[in-house]
């Protein structure tokens, strides 16, 4: 699985964090026109490594020195491989869960104690709303000739539906999938953060999605499954109902993606 991320922060220090581009291989600061003296580091692409985490910690520190800081403007993005989705299951897996679960998934999305910014419903809009108006308007009839490239066109087409620029500020963007020189599920929900510790844990949750939406296809394919991928199988049923409280909806939702 690899992983992209985009820190955005704002304050004076910003004119100095190019220095993040002579320290850490891979990683890039430019101006942020969309923040009040910001600045924006993407990462290069990164995997679970040791020296990859410490990266990450690396970074947060300088711009913790710079005395930069967040606001509601700034946003914490984080970016999944799309390839680690292999079947067009696997997309449908993934829409569910997330759809079945995005109020839990934006409560949890953020350091111990945050609500999600105010910014974030023009900047990571929810999108289950539209996910279930397409089921309702037959946007997945014929799904059993589906190929992966269908569902992803499919899921692609609906999001669009949002006009402009607009298209890709929800709180999962999926037009980042085969789109120029990058192919990745985009996660925008996410509060802006230098805290290390906030965007290691996203990382994780945001992946472990990902790879459930995945393994969940593996298992679905299955003619003999064990106990344990029967256990799967029923949170993932579960969390698809409605008859369930909140607590118990994000205890099932933790127990399987976390």
């Amino acid at each position: 699985m690899t992983i992209g991320m985009e820190i955005e922060c704002e304050g004076k220090g910003s004119v100095d964090a190019y220095v993040i581009d002579d320290i850490l291989e891979g990683y890039h600061a430019k101006v942020d026109t969309s923040l009040q003296e910001g600045v924006e580091v993407t990462t290069p692409v990164l995997n679970n490594s040791r020296e990859h985490t410490e990266d990450i910690y690396c970074a947060c520190k300088i711009l913790e020195d710079l005395g930069q800081n967040v606001s509601e403007r700034c946003g914490g993005h984080i970016h999944i491989g799309a390839d680690y989705l292999k079947t067009k299951e696997a997309y449908r897996n993934l829409l569910e869960l997330w759809s079945n679960n995005e109020e839990s998934i934006y409560l949890i999305s953020n350091k111990k104690g945050e609500i999600s910014r105010d910014g974030a419903v023009t900047y990571a809009t929810p999108i289950s709303k539209k996910i279930e108006d397409a089921i309702d308007n037959n946007k997945f009839s014929g799904y059993e000739d589906f190929t992966r490239d269908d569902i992803i066109k499919t899921i692609k087409d609906i999001q669009e539906d949002q006009r402009g620029r607009g298209g890709r500020r929800t709180g999962i963007n999926f037009l980042t999938i085969n789109s120029n020189d990058i192919n990745t599920v985009e996660f925008r929900l996410s509060n802006g953060t230098i805290d290390a510790n906030t965007w290691i844990e996203n990382a994780t949750l945001f992946g472990n999605i990902i790879a459930v939406s995945q393994r969940l296809s593996e298992i679905q394919q299955k003619e003999t499954i064990t106990e344990e991928e029967q256990d799967i199988l029923d949170k993932f049923e579960l969390l698809k109902t409605k008859d369930i409280s909140n607590e118990d909806r994000l205890n099932n939702f933790l127990d399987l993606c976390v």
